[in-house]
């Protein structure tokens, strides 16, 4: 992973969390620990970053156990992570449902009236914005 997955960890982790000091906290502990697994027997950077944030997620919800998480999503205008404005509200909507609400590629399929192919190149192109960005540089979430 290239030197920007710990800010991605961070913006990504930090949804769940809602604080600062606890988002802090978590990538102290596991940050290591989630750039090796990622990166064991991938060649592949889209696989490796898909990997990165199913571990950060399940990290992050545990770390916030007995708390409520809503799953929220890209439609309550909240921009939770750096996706860019050339991608459209359905490739956003899709890595959303995927990465925070945690839906398999089927559920996102019948939930968002998808093919199966639909469905998995919107989550690629997403993935693929993300770390085109994270190489550069992450724009401000705000300005999104």
């Amino acid at each position: 992973m290239n030197q920007n997955s710990y800010n991605i960890l961070y913006r990504f982790i930090s949804v769940f969390t809602e604080d600062d000091i606890l988002t802090t906290a978590i990538l102290a502990e596991h940050y290591d620990a989630i750039i090796t697994e990622c990166s064991v027997n991938n060649t592949d950077f889209l696989n490796e970053f898909t990997v990165m944030l199913n571990l950060a997620r399940n990290i992050a919800l545990k770390s916030i156990n007995g708390k409520v998480f809503r799953g929220k999503c890209w439609t309550e205008k909240k921009a939770f992570f750096p996706l860019s404005k050339a991608l459209s509200e359905i490739h956003k909507e899709v890595f959303c449902l995927c990465f925070y609400r945690g839906l398999s590629e089927q559920e996102i399929s019948n939930m968002l009236h998808l093919s199966s192919e639909q469905t998995k190149l919107y989550l690629k192109q997403a993935l693929e914005d993300i770390s085109r960005q994270s190489i550069v540089k992450i724009p401000d979430i705000t300005s999104l």
